[in-house]
């Protein structure tokens, strides 16, 4: 439970159960911290930033170095690290997250993402994330290994950057959402497709910078007399 102001505690904390940020103001955690994975941990950020410098693993005995945890994020509130990888349950993301990266790691059940807010840099390895609310990576996303499900969401790139990406690591637009990026008069890639199939689109503008959302769908929407000689994709 750390309170308002800026706090430094500069010897190793291990958190084992939870984690709280409630401070209004710049409210910095310092020194390491060791993000242990235990099914009881939480950190819930309610205002203000919470910042961990150097996060390490854990000892041996504590085993595996990810954290483990449900995080909330508060509108208002964030996150920041110089690395972060999560294998818990949820990320209620309503505020920000500054990590270099912020990496899903755990392929099953899949990950929750919610909450409507933003991500710096994002990366997915080896992590199979449903998107359950609105998001936005405004600087980098890497995928390295497992999807993105989008449900009824849409994910925002913007204008930032997109490393990776393939057969096993992509969109699955398995609703209304859409990935969304800007295109501007060079071809950018579109990672998209179904749950059985990766059905990349590259775009390009002739001019200027435009805004693309992008969805693909099984089947041929509207329908055409001669299905046969189509993608089978919408």
């Amino acid at each position: 439970h750390i309170g308002d102001g800026n706090e430094y505690i500069p010897t190793n904390f291990k958190n084992h159960g939870k984690f709280r940020k409630i401070g209004p103001y710049g409210g910095i955690y310092q020194g390491t911290f060791e993000h242990c994975v235990d099914s009881a941990s939480h950190i819930h950020i309610h205002s203000g930033w919470l910042q961990l410098y150097n996060p390490v693993p854990c000892s041996p005995m504590d085993s595996p170095t990810s954290f483990g945890g449900t995080i909330r994020i508060d509108s208002g509130a964030g996150l920041i690290a110089p690395a972060f990888s999560f294998s818990g349950d949820t990320l209620d993301n309503r505020g920000g997250i500054d990590c270099n990266p912020f990496t899903f790691v755990r392929s099953s059940p899949p990950q929750v993402l919610t909450g409507g807010g933003t991500i710096t840099n994002i990366a997915i390895n080896g992590g199979n994330v449903q998107l359950l609310g609105p998001q936005t990576a405004n600087y980098n996303l890497t995928l390295t290994s497992g999807t993105i499900q989008l449900n009824d969401n849409d994910f925002n790139l913007g204008n930032g950057n997109l490393t990776g990406a393939n057969s096993s690591s992509y969109f699955v637009t398995n609703g209304t959402g859409r990935f969304i990026r800007n295109v501007g008069t060079s071809f950018v890639g579109f990672p998209v497709g179904t749950s059985i199939s990766y059905n990349p689109v590259t775009i390009k503008t002739e001019t200027g910078v435009e805004s693309f959302a992008v969805n693909v769908a099984e089947g041929i929407i509207p329908s055409m007399t001669d299905a046969s000689s189509a993608v089978q994709r919408t």
